[in-house]
C-alpha cells in the first residue's frame, strides 16, 4: 500500500496547526484502523485515547520523500512511504476501512497534534485484485481530526491541503491532583 501527496512541484502540504508546512525528517505517518467509531475519533478528548485504539498496518514514516520534479526545498509538509502488511484469513485488518493517521511528533503518543483521515471504499483485505495505492489528494474521503485551509506567511507559498490539529494531553501533575482529590473525597465520605 503506498500512501503519498505527490502531485507535481506545486503540490499542497500538511502543516501544523498555525500553518507551518511540516519539516522534512519529522512528524510520524501510518495507516491502519481504530477500533472506535468516526465520532469517537472526532470528538476524542485527548490524544491518547485515540493512540490507543489505533491497529497500525507495517511501518510508520516521516515526512519528506524523493520528489524529483518539486521546486520546494526539503519538501516540507510532503511525503510518500509504502507500508506492507501481510493479510491471512483469519487477520482482524479484514474488512477495516483504511486510516491515514499523522502526528507532529516523533510518535503517535508523543505528538501534540493529529491529523485523521478516513479513505472512503478502501478497505483491507487479502487478495491481490484489491487497488493498492491511496492517494490523500485525490482519494474521496473524510477528514475526522484536522482541517483544511490555505497556508500563508511560507517563503515558498503554497496551499495545505491538510493541517493538523492541537490535541488535549492530561498532563501527569493534573491527573495526579485529580486522583489524590478523589481519594480525599473516598476518605471524607468513610469518616
Amino acid at each position: 500500500m503506498t500512501i503519498s501527496n505527490e502531485s507535481g512541484w506545486n503540490c499542497n502540504g500538511i502543516a501544523d496547526s498555525e500553518r507551518y508546512l511540516i519539516p522534512k525528517g519529522t512528524g510520524v505517518i501510518g495507516v491502519g484502523y481504530f477500533d472506535i467509531d468516526d465520532d469517537a475519533i472526532s470528538n476524542a478528548n485527548s490524544i491518547q485515547t485515540i493512540v490507543s485504539a489505533f491497529h497500525q498496518a507495517g511501518e510508520t514514516s516521516t515526512f519528506g520523500g524523493d520528489f524529483p520534479d518539486n521546486s520546494i526545498p526539503g519538501n516540507p509538509g510532503r511525503y510518500t512511504f509504502t507500508t506492507e502488511l501481510d493479510i491471512e484469513d483469519g487477520s482482524h485488518f479484514i474488512g477495516e476501512n483504511v486510516y491515514l493517521f499523522i502526528g507532529n511528533g516523533d510518535s503517535f503518543s508523543e505528538s501534540t497534534e493529529l491529523l485523521v483521515y478516513k479513505f472512503n471504499a478502501a478497505y483491507f483485505w487479502p487478495d491481490e485484485g484489491t487497488p493498492s495505492v491511496y492517494l490523500t489528494q485525490n482519494s474521496y474521503g473524510e477528514l475526522l481530526v484536522g482541517s483544511t485551509g490555505y497556508t500563508s506567511g511560507q517563503s515558498y507559498g503554497g496551499y495545505a491541503q491538510f493541517r493538523l490539529a492541537a490535541m488535549p494531553i492530561p498532563e501527569p501533575t493534573s491527573m495526579s491532583l485529580l486522583a489524590l482529590g478523589g481519594i480525599a473525597l473516598i476518605r471524607r465520605r468513610r469518616g
